[in-house]
């Protein structure tokens, strides 16, 4: 996939970047940011040191399959129970859209 290095901004957890665990939950944030987090229960989602920066369409390349960034309009997000799973897409909650208002 050829993609525009910079032109959109991702997160990925510390899990998910040192290959320790897959991308369960792909996020489209309000703020146009893409988060790439493994979901599970230990998540430190507000714990920056956790959290690392990267091209959002080099998260996609390096850690998703099955999903393209065309899938997820902003507002909108992609869950699987886990590696190989089929995604779901859908628009996020309102609680999930305060919450990132809250971060």
């Amino acid at each position: 996939m050829s993609h525009d290095h910079g032109a959109a901004f991702g997160i990925a957890c510390t899990h998910v970047l040192e290959r320790k665990r897959p991308v369960n939950l792909v996020a489209h944030a309000p703020d146009g940011t893409w988060d790439f987090i493994c979901g599970e229960e230990d998540e430190e989602h507000d714990d920056v040191n956790k959290l690392h920066s990267l091209c959002a369409g080099c998260g996609f390349e390096a850690f998703v399959d099955g999903l393209e960034m065309a899938d997820l309009q902003v507002g909108w997000m992609a869950e699987r129970p886990g590696a190989g799973a089929r995604w779901v897409v859908r628009p996020m909650t309102q609680q999930e859209l305060q919450d990132y208002e809250e971060d």
